[in-house]
């Protein structure tokens, strides 16, 4: 018969601990996964650039470009050439027709300030400039964008797009001026007119103004008329007579904002959608 003395338990008692200590020890840690998330970008964040007014971007941010051409196209030449320039430096030019033009008609459905695509950045202290190459109306270049940190502390957060709650988004129609509640940002998404029009070749231009001010025009074209009575071609590509607009045109609570079209028809009913967001 085996018999253990209390001393030789003890002693085994004591080495296994240490055993299991010193695995512990060994094994690699794996901490707990936390993931950070950031909205990219918030509505507080975004960013309107406008001709004639220098913007210098803040300490430690840096600048995303979204978008960037003019408010409405030329009454004379109906073309927009409009230059982003950072530091004296030429970084982007963009030029649109008006799709009304009687020399060359541009795109249906096209918007006088055009999506710019991912990777424009610009370092904070730098001066950016909006300037207009060819004769428009008086200060309407413009370039929308959004702030973001310079320097963020690794683990980088995950970016994560903003989406508004179905309660926020809201739909201004041309016969209602929309005033933006207090504490709250208007962020557009859209503009445009509910319906083509009745007749082939009908266009519409419609307009986005702030305050009395335009700030984004958008081409309601429709050339081809009903198929069935026509026997003409269904369109060779898609256009909703609502189109989106580029990120990153917000307007401040207080705001009036106001929808016009150039074609007085009661198809034409100019619209625009966006959302709201804490200011």
């Amino acid at each position: 018969m085996v018999t253990l003395s209390v001393r030789s338990l003890a002693v085994g008692a004591i080495a296994s601990v240490l055993l299991v200590v010193s695995m512990s020890v060994a094994a690699p840690q794996t901490p707990l996964g936390i993931v950070r998330t950031q909205y990219a970008p918030h509505p507080r964040d975004m960013v309107q650039i406008r001709e004639g007014t220098p913007y210098v971007v803040p300490t430690g941010s840096l600048l995303v470009i979204t978008g960037l051409g003019s408010a409405q196209w030329s009454a004379l030449t109906e073309v927009s050439d409009v230059s982003l320039v950072v530091d004296g430096v030429m970084k982007l030019r963009r030029t649109s027709t008006s799709p009304f033009s009687s020399s060359w008609g541009g795109p249906d459905g096209a918007a006088s300030i055009g999506e710019v695509g991912p990777g424009l950045t610009i370092p904070s202290g730098s001066t950016v400039l909006v300037v207009t190459q060819t004769p428009c109306p008086p200060s309407v270049a413009r370039a929308w964008g959004y702030l973001s940190k310079a320097v963020v502390a690794a683990p980088r957060p995950v970016l994560v797009e903003y989406l508004p709650h179905p309660s926020d988004m809201v739909q201004i129609t041309e016969a209602a001026p929309y005033v933006v509640p207090a504490g709250k940002l208007f962020v557009l998404s859209a503009l445009g007119s509910a319906d083509w029009g009745p007749f082939a070749s009908d266009a519409s231009e419609v307009a986005f103004a702030v305050n009395g001010t335009v700030e984004l025009c958008r081409s309601v074209y429709q050339t081809t008329i009903n198929c069935s009575s026509s026997g003409g071609a269904p369109p060779s590509d898609t256009e909703e007579s609502v189109g989106r607009v580029p990120r990153c045109m917000t307007s401040p609570a207080g705001s009036v904002l106001t929808i016009t079209s150039s074609e007085v028809q009661t198809s034409h009913v100019g619209a625009a959608w966006g959302y709201l967001a804490d200011q």
